[in-house]
């Protein structure tokens, strides 16, 4: 069931729905200073779960909150204001989400998406995704920037599980190298030509496909492990030429003759530990068509019609809300919410 299925279905029932929502939303934004951001937060994102369409205009929701005409209006400069102008920093909703959603759920994961010019950090759930927020690189270093990142996240959840980082990241020997000094274990995608992801195999080093050329004709000996599309094998790479590492080989093509060629066959490294299941490692792995829905899910949940950055950031903060308050309902969670919260009128 999608993001926007739950939410219609959660919406058949109205007192449960807003009873609901406004435990999670009084949570998760209990650091905004004013009461009206806080009941215009709320009143976003109940509007919007509460609309049916994929695209709901600020004006439109002002409309679907207010009785008549003059408090649509009223509604509507409010959201606005609210919006686009108002100050209240985003990452205050954000850490209120991921604290309340990973004290109910555990993350067996966290995923990391390099954009242009920010990082995206996602926890992953049995139930679905949570967003831990994002940085801007400016000017900082792309390695620095996600390290803070995952630093900030820790704080907020006391939990570090494994990082996977995709092929968005154009990875570097160096990079991985200062993950694992900051204490984190990863797993990064590599490109399969680039010297970035090369193995020490002997006295060579070995681009990714090198390497999977060679496990290929090596899969039954012993060292290599198989777990249905995916192999894996310790070996040195330029980033640990003293500490042997993970080297993952997702083979797309072993699935069978419909397997879409552009997700044929991945390349990672990992410094997770030599003990480390087959099972364990295939499972930390993810369905890139998979990820790209989940991200797809927590960014763009809303769709929102203003062109500031500010503006932006605080629908993708509303929007993780959102995303997180689907994602308890999924779990069963919150079993008994606080005393409703009822929309007000601006």
């Amino acid at each position: 069931m999608t993001e926007r299925d739950l939410a219609q279905e959660l919406v058949e029932d109205p007192k449960r729905f807003i009873e609901l929502l406004s435990w999670h939303m009084a949570t998760v934004t209990r650091r905004l200073r004013r009461r009206e951001q806080r009941d215009n937060a709320f009143a976003y994102v109940a509007g919007h779960l509460v609309s049916s369409a994929p695209k709901v205009s600020l004006r439109g929701l002002g409309r679907l909150l207010a009785v008549n005409e003059d408090q649509s209006a009223n509604r509507f400069e409010s959201l606005q204001h609210f919006m686009a102008h108002s100050t209240w920093d985003p990452l205050t909703v954000v850490e209120g989400n991921a604290r309340l959603v990973l004290s109910e759920l555990d993350a067996f994961r966290w995923r990391a998406r390099q954009t242009h010019d920010r990082w995206f950090l996602v926890a992953d759930t049995e139930h679905g995704s949570v967003s831990l927020g994002w940085s801007r690189l400016d000017n900082q270093d792309v390695a620095e920037s996600l390290i803070e990142l995952v630093e900030r996240a820790r704080r907020w959840t006391q939990t570090a599980p494994p990082l996977v980082i995709d092929l968005c990241y154009r990875s570097v020997a160096a990079d991985r190298a200062r993950l694992h000094s900051a204490g984190l274990t990863y797993l990064v995608a590599v490109h399969g030509r680039e010297s970035a992801g090369a193995a020490t195999v002997g006295n060579r080093h070995l681009v990714p496909e090198e390497v999977a050329r060679i496990v290929d004709t090596q899969r039954a000996k012993k060292g290599v492990l198989k777990q249905g599309p995916f192999y894996a094998i310790r070996l040195s790479s330029m980033a640990s030429s003293e500490r042997p590492e993970w080297f993952l080989i997702y083979d797309g093509e072993s699935t069978g003759p419909e397997a879409d060629p552009r997700w044929t066959r991945q390349y990672w490294w990992s410094n997770l530990p030599a003990a480390f299941s087959q099972r364990q490692l295939a499972s930390l792995l993810p369905d890139e068509r998979e990820q790209f829905e989940s991200d797809a899910a927590q960014l763009e949940l809303f769709v929102y019609d203003g062109r500031s950055v500010r503006g932006i950031e605080h629908n993708w903060a509303l929007g993780a809300a959102a995303s997180g308050f689907l994602t308890l309902v999924r779990a069963g969670r919150p079993r008994e919410p606080a005393a409703a919260i009822w929309l007000r009128a601006a």
